[in-house]
């Protein structure tokens, strides 16, 4: 009787022991998982700024053409603008 005691103690004993380790590690593994959740948020994130920067890049480009676009009108306009200045001044 004294064995099946020793025993018995000694088998719950290492139930105890496998339990709690088996609960530690489902706790790292829900840890790792919300770690790599946050990683997956992280580069989510990081591509919205990388196609935020994109749009700012074409927005930039595009008001660059628009005022190239503005000079050469105003260029085009000048023989036309000097011949109304001569003729306002012939009046």
């Amino acid at each position: 009787m004294n064995g099946l005691n020793i025993g018995l103690k000694s088998g719950m004993n290492g139930l105890n022991i496998g339990l709690k380790d088996g609960i530690n590690g489902l706790k790292n593994t829900i840890n790792c998982i919300k770690n790599v959740i946050d990683e997956i948020n992280n580069s989510i994130f990081g591509i919205n700024n990388l196609i935020y920067g994109i749009n700012n890049a074409i927005y930039f480009i595009d008001s660059a053409i628009n005022g190239i676009n503005g000079i050469r009108d105003i260029a085009l306009l000048m023989p036309q603008m000097e011949l109304m200045e001569s003729e306002i001044l012939r009046c």
